[in-house]
């Protein structure tokens, strides 16, 4: 035991040793591109800098001890905060469940979103958008259906979906009109909100944009494949070629 002390102390005392594997450490932080992994790099060669700078001289070196202990709590501090931004551990179980499907952002991003978002669930039916009128939110089906009409269609669209999306992207009125069923849960974002934090976060502007895209390119996908089931108010479903493109939601098919 005290030849280990002795190891120890007299491997402190050869500061020169310290003030290399700082260096080499601030050397490997500098060389990935992975953020996280430099701040790691960094504040354990921050450590070691701290260490050399006790047993550099006959008394230590105090002001270079503070302020590169000051430097390493801040590192720390945004260290941390990476490393929560990419995992799911503040979340709540509702967030969680719904991460899964906004996949196209960090978690730390998808947290941003969440905190900006309003939780429904119809205890009634409730409308959410109204055709060729102003629209200010952005919805999310989570649990339920939604019913839309659109020039005289009407027809059902099922949960793991966007509503009012083309409005938001093209700053329009709503090009249908959308309600929630009785029980049905769903998430609103208005249109104030998500610009500002689209504004201040552009990797969130990013990966909303790809999903809402992604969004209309399934429904278009879903309409080619005939499987849409839909009613006609006031005129007949005319063979099978009816294709609403640019929509909140398509129909494509005969009446069912």
């Amino acid at each position: 035991m005290i030849w280990c002390v002795v190891m120890i102390e007299s491997l402190m005392l050869q500061s020169s040793i310290w003030i290399h594997l700082a260096s080499i450490l601030y050397v490997l932080g500098f060389w990935v591109r992975d953020q996280l992994n430099l701040r790691f790099f960094v504040l354990v060669g921050t450590v070691f800098y701290i260490i050399y700078y006790y047993y550099a001289a006959e008394r230590p070196l105090w002001s270079a001890i503070i302020w590169s202990s000051v430097l390493g709590i801040v590192n720390l501090y945004v260290t941390i905060q990476l490393a929560l931004e990419r995992t799911t551990f503040r979340m709540n179980r509702d967030e969680r469940l719904l991460y899964g499907a906004f996949s196209t952002m960090t978690p730390g991003e998808f947290r941003k979103l969440a905190e900006i978002a309003i939780w429904h669930e119809a205890g009634t039916r409730a409308q959410l958008t109204k055709e060729n009128e102003p629209n200010q939110s952005l919805f999310y089906i989570v649990k339920g259906q939604v019913t839309v009409q659109k020039r005289g269609l009407r027809f059902a669209m099922a949960a793991g979906t966007f509503v009012g999306e083309v409005s938001f992207l093209l700053k329009s009125n709503a090009t249908a009109t959308v309600q929630a069923d009785e029980q049905t849960r769903y998430i609103e974002w208005r249109h104030e909100d998500l610009v500002e934090i689209e504004s201040r976060h552009q990797g969130i502007r990013i990966a909303l944009r790809e999903m809402l895209n992604a969004d209309l390119a399934a429904k278009v996908a879903d309409g080619n494949g005939g499987s849409c089931s839909c009613s006609i108010v006031n005129r007949g479903c005319q063979g099978n070629s009816l294709n609403l493109l640019g929509t909140e939601a398509v129909c494509y098919g005969p009446d069912r």
